[in-house]
């Protein structure tokens, strides 16, 4: 089901993450598992501690900003574009100590989507070609953009600390004592600092956006075979649409599967959107607030992240209600299906009854679903509006 290409572009990446103690996960492309070392998995628990160290230090320095500002926090630039900068660093950073405690469950849940869904191509789709068919080029083609793009950043970050030395939470402002601050030597080391912990979080982003585009495109693929609407072209054989037995065995695994991948990533998800929301309200209230004393530079600096943020996360939302909704319509689509005979009709109306949409998120506390990225928008505009007329 997967092209050669697709796996070395995955043992790629397991290698730039792992080199830089992003993620503790191999990937052997000959036997096509992923797998932890004890070596890994111990660099990986040193890279949290370095994390969590920086985060701390920045927040500290955020703290100095705030009690040495003459004026309140409501209109202090300084304070609020530092505590834009650690919040989100910190994001990345928290997320990465939950996927420390779910690692192995990561690790589980690509081997059952590597072990699943090529042996259901390879018994039902025999006939859907990886190097021709669209979805699985254009799987490979994102693929590729995103490691490229995300192995650049870190690089973006260095750059944007070299031409803004007087902001707040400069690495030297965070590592240094004040007798070497202005020293080249050691601000020069500051960067390269903060450029390999830039390296550890942007690493971690990549690994989650190559999981979560490799996932939707081979489900994607999979269950429009399920769907029994008469203007669906299926590649699979029609035996698996008209066989109770065949179509409740392999929807079963397809939610075994959903479900090993969202235990370790549902709570991330939920994380996610609430650090999204949160970082969105807090610029777009600095860029209100401080219009007309912070410079032209920041002030688009805060645009460029807070469209970036929101366009992306918004995505993340169409993308993942479109899913929901597609998971449903195709559940409903059994109703069409055409049995040998009405026992095996009258089962899998029964089993259709008691299987639930498939949904990203976690379950009893947060789900995407169609109208969520429309609850997004609305709490962003009334969150930024309601900070800037109540506060004084």
């Amino acid at each position: 089901m997967y092209t050669t290409r697709l796996f070395r572009l995955l043992h790629l990446m397991c290698k730039l993450t792992t080199k830089m103690g992003s993620f503790s996960m191999h990937f052997n492309p000959t036997e096509k598992i992923f797998y932890i070392t004890t070596r890994s998995r111990r660099k990986y628990g040193r890279s949290i501690v370095i994390l969590i160290s920086y985060m701390c230090l920045m927040w500290r320095q955020v703290m100095y900003i705030y009690l040495d500002g003459d004026d309140s926090w409501t209109s202090n630039s300084h304070f609020h574009f530092g505590y834009v900068l650690t919040f989100g660093v910190s994001v990345p950073i928290v997320a990465s100590m939950i996927l420390y405690l779910e690692q192995n469950n990561v690790s589980r849940a690509l081997n059952l989507i590597f072990g699943y869904f090529p042996r259901f191509h390879k018994k039902w789709m025999p006939i859907c070609h990886p190097e021709t068919n669209p979805i699985l080029k254009l799987l490979v083609i994102l693929v590729h953009l995103e490691i490229a793009g995300f192995a650049l950043i870190p690089f973006a970050t260095t750059f944007y600390f070299i031409t803004s030395p007087e902001n707040g939470v400069h690495p030297r402002q965070v590592f240094l004592p004040a007798c070497v601050k202005n020293d080249p030597v050691f601000v020069s080391a500051s960067l390269l600092g903060v450029t390999i912990i830039a390296g550890m979080t942007w690493y971690l982003v990549m690994l989650c956006v190559v999981i979560a585009t490799l996932y939707f495109f081979s489900m994607q693929l999979v269950l429009r075979e399920f769907d029994m609407k008469g203007n669906t072209k299926h590649l699979a054989f029609d035996s698996l649409r008209e066989s109770g037995e065949n179509l409740s065995l392999e929807y079963t695994c397809i939610r075994l599967v959903h479900k090993a991948l969202m235990d370790p990533f549902g709570l991330l998800i939920v994380f996610s959107h609430g650090a999204c929301s949160h970082f969105i309200l807090f610029c777009n209230f600095t860029i209100i607030k401080n219009w007309h004393t912070t410079d032209i530079f920041n002030t688009v600096l805060l645009l460029l992240w807070v469209s970036t943020v929101h366009n992306l996360w918004s995505t993340v939302l169409e993308v993942g209600g479109r899913f929901q909704k597609m998971s449903a319509s195709m559940l409903k689509s059994w109703k069409l299906a055409k049995f040998s005979s009405n026992e095996e009709r009258k089962f899998v109306a029964k089993f259709r009854k008691w299987q639930k949409r498939l949904a990203f998120g976690k379950d009893g506390v947060f789900i995407i679903t169609r109208i969520s990225i429309l609850k997004f928008f609305r709490a962003n505009l009334k969150g930024t509006f309601k900070a800037v007329l109540t506060i004084e």
